[in-house]
């Protein structure tokens, strides 16, 4: 799902040609999006950030209510450790960085289908540059993630986290 129109068409072509997929839809109109992975039963979305009238947070969340079996990824040109936290508070199964996800794409439906959180390179970099109070939200992943995820997701945390953070954070397993 984004709104550009050009980048929307190249990712489509680039997934479809991915063996394994069964169907690729794409759409620019979130609604029409959410709606669409809850009759069609989508298993993955990327979601673009940055959209008109709307963001990528509030798709991820509308997915989560209207689409459970969708686990949805951010994608974005932006990185930021707020946006980082806020897609994981959306429910969102992980944070790829526009310039990191062509590399990654494969890799990233691989390990989103096995039940890992996925963070791109760059979105990594700036958790861990971020300053350990704004890790909160991975360290929130690695509670609930299967040992095997740790190392991927490893980061510091300064302040301690919430007894009630499960009430605040959707469950992304």
């Amino acid at each position: 799902m984004d709104d550009n129109l050009l980048a929307l068409s190249a990712l489509g072509a680039a997934l479809r040609a991915l063996p394994g997929l069964s169907a690729v839809h794409t759409s620019s109109d979130p609604g029409a999006f959410v709606s669409l992975c809850a009759r069609e039963g989508v298993d993955l979305a990327l979601v673009d950030l940055c959209l008109p009238r709307t963001t990528g947070f509030a798709v991820v969340s509308e997915l989560r209510r209207h689409a459970p079996q969708t686990r949805a990824v951010i994608l974005s040109g932006l990185v930021s450790h707020q946006d980082i936290d806020a897609a994981v508070a959306a429910g969102a199964w992980g944070y790829l960085y526009k310039a990191d996800a062509a590399a990654m794409i494969v890799d990233v439906i691989g390990r989103v289908a096995r039940n890992e959180f996925v963070l791109s390179e760059t979105a990594r970099a700036t958790l861990l540059t971020a300053g350990e109070e704004r890790t909160i939200a991975v360290e929130r992943v690695m509670v609930r993630s299967k040992p095997a995820q740790i190392p991927t997701l490893m980061a510091k945390v300064e302040k301690p986290i919430p007894t009630d953070w499960a009430e605040q954070t959707p469950s992304i397993l």
